[in-house]
């Protein structure tokens, strides 16, 4: 039987969902590095945001795809805000982050909305409910089961997160923005160029310092080389270092191509044949014909970190400030 042993830090207790976010329509691909980075600086002259009024946005109707059910259902705009954020990000997280969030969460729906986005095999829905196509989503059924007598507490600080940011959307040249997020960044964010093979301004990369204190920044799966061989299709004699060589990355870690015997292959290759929990890996040996795929971060990497976004809150930052951060030359527009 394969061995494969997985190595993950627990969690810390405000980890009451598994965040993993990304826009379903672009897959993954494999590119040169063209990031850059930023040191975020926090306007302290800026004022908090107090929770708006949702208005007439509020009861928008949104067409939804349950795959599990297979049924798209129309949802109010303020609930599906409200239950994907929970689906998105620990509601213990601080309320700046969360206002980042469900700002991400809303002007990403708003995107789909505006280039005609219909989810495959559903009955004319724009999002689905559903991280690997689109993004998380947690009903009110599941979050009293996960919350229990604590419901209440966290699904009032996810209406005040709502409510602060639905009037808002994010855009560039006057467009939404496709507001990519990602759980764990390795403490730079990739640039889109290199994940997704298409260059975007606002989606390039950042510092995001506070992620390597991160409870599941790193993790590693530990196999022989004969199973790396087979999983991936590899006939060689060559052992070690000769077996797996000439491994590349971007200035953001992220690996790019590393050769495999005879073969080469892309960083997302390497991460889908195992099940990695990010494009991050680094390939470490030991005398026993072992080899350890070490990880850091969780997620595609690309956009808003999702814990960096709860670090910067931490240290005072503001919704908005976390915002042109993660997603630089964008700006944040009020809704007609």
């Amino acid at each position: 039987m394969k061995r494969i042993i997985i190595t993950v830090v627990t969690a810390a207790v405000i980890m009451l969902t598994v965040p993993a976010a990304m826009c379903g329509k672009y897959a993954s691909g494999n590119s040169t590095d063209t990031s850059t980075t930023a040191q975020a600086v926090p306007d302290t002259t800026a004022a908090k945001d107090k929770s708006g009024t949702p208005g007439k946005i509020a009861d928008e109707k949104l067409r939804v795809w349950f795959p599990d059910e297979k049924k798209t259902k129309e949802i109010k705009m303020r609930d599906y805000l409200i239950c994907t954020t929970a689906g998105e990000m620990p509601a213990a997280y601080e309320m700046q982050a969360l206002c980042a969030q469900a700002l991400a969460a809303a002007t990403l729906v708003r995107r789909l909305i505006t280039e005609g986005n219909i989810v495959e095999g559903s009955d004319k829905a724009v999002v689905a409910a559903d991280a690997g196509t689109n993004q998380a989503y947690l009903s009110e059924e599941e979050m009293k089961k996960r919350w229990g007598d604590d419901y209440e507490k966290w699904h009032k600080r996810l209406e005040e997160a709502v409510d602060t940011v639905i009037n808002y959307e994010i855009v560039y040249d006057g467009e939404p923005i496709l507001a990519a997020f990602h759980a764990i960044s390795s403490g730079t964010t990739e640039d889109a160029q290199t994940v997704w093979g298409k260059s975007i301004p606002y989606l390039t990369g950042v510092e995001s310092v506070g992620d390597k204190l991160a409870p599941n920044y790193a993790s590693s799966v530990t196999l022989t080389e004969d199973e790396i061989k087979k999983a991936l299709g590899v006939e060689s004699s060559r052992k070690g270092r000769e077996l797996i060589k000439d491994a590349r990355y971007t200035s953001a870690g992220t690996l790019t191509s590393v050769k495999i015997g005879d073969k080469e292959f892309s960083g997302a290759q390497i991460r889908k044949a195992f099940s990695l929990r990010s494009g991050n890996i680094r390939f470490l040996f030991d005398d026993k014909g072992n080899v350890t795929l070490s990880v850091v971060g969780y997620g595609h990497g690309v956009g808003l970190s999702q814990y960096g976004a709860d670090y910067y809150a931490r240290q005072g930052y503001t919704w908005r400030e976390i915002i042109a951060h993660y997603y630089p030359g964008t700006q944040i527009q009020e809704l007609k």
